[in-house]
């Protein structure tokens, strides 16, 4: 999948969380092999060109949607051991004024945290936590050691003890909704839920989400998508 800090939860392995950077690195950020050309680096990469519902898109304030019927975003997650896996292309995390995929009426954030939730009939629902530089994040302090371990180990793969996942999204009533894909290549169908409230992390963590990255990836997100005529729902009037 793609760069940012992405946890995986399938409903199927409820207490399993992987931090993944996904398998191979035979597409990048830039150059040949870069966004503009995913679809065709590979057949399975079609829809990256071709495909009608693609991430990220612009949210345009001005044209949301209120949807009365969406109601707060309530999770239920258990503290568990997890595993940090390096393939290079990303730690599920964007970096950079420049480079966050989530954008709001054409504006970046420092750096993204997508949660990917896979059911046992194949359904993804991703949520977007954005960030700015500011204090610590209390979630990322608990693995910015083994993020460390990560940046200067070439196995690529870092059990983590208990995580208190608990401390990563509570209940929120606030939170835009739209169909898009996945931001790496490239499968759409996916629902997305951002959040609306922004979220702090350090300079610091946020380097060291970005320091097990491949050199063509330290700055690792796809530009806007075309909207195809999609809209993007509101959950709050205000």
């Amino acid at each position: 999948m793609a760069n940012l800090l992405t946890i995986f939860i399938s409903t199927s392995v409820a207490a399993l969380i992987w931090f993944t950077l996904a398998e191979g690195l035979n597409f990048s950020y830039s150059g040949a092999t870069g966004p503009d050309y995913w679809g065709s680096l590979s057949p399975a990469y079609n829809i990256c060109s071709n495909g009608m519902a693609q991430s990220p898109i612009d949210i345009v304030k001005d044209k949301l949607i209120f949807n009365p019927s969406l109601g707060s975003l309530s999770t239920v997650y258990n503290d568990t051991n997890a595993t940090f896996i390096n393939n290079l292309f990303n730690v599920e995390l964007q970096f950079g004024k420049e480079v966050g995929e989530v954008t709001i009426d054409g504006n970046n954030y420092d750096a993204e945290f997508h949660m990917v939730h896979a059911s046992e009939d194949g359904n993804i629902t991703v949520m977007a936590i954005l960030y700015e530089c500011g204090a610590s994040d209390p979630f990322l302090d608990q693995i910015i050691c083994q993020l460390d371990q990560l940046a200067r180990e070439a196995s690529g793969r870092i059990p983590i003890e208990l995580v208190k996942v608990t401390s990563i999204l509570q209940t929120t009533k606030n939170y835009f909704r739209y169909w898009g894909s996945l931001t790496t290549p490239c499968s759409e169908n996916v629902l997305w839920n951002v959040l609306v409230e922004v979220r702090e992390m350090t300079i610091e963590q946020e380097e060291a989400l970005k320091a097990p990255l491949d050199e063509s990836c330290k700055y690792n997100s796809r530009p806007a998508q075309p909207p195809n005529g999609r809209y993007v729902e509101t959950s709050s009037t205000s």
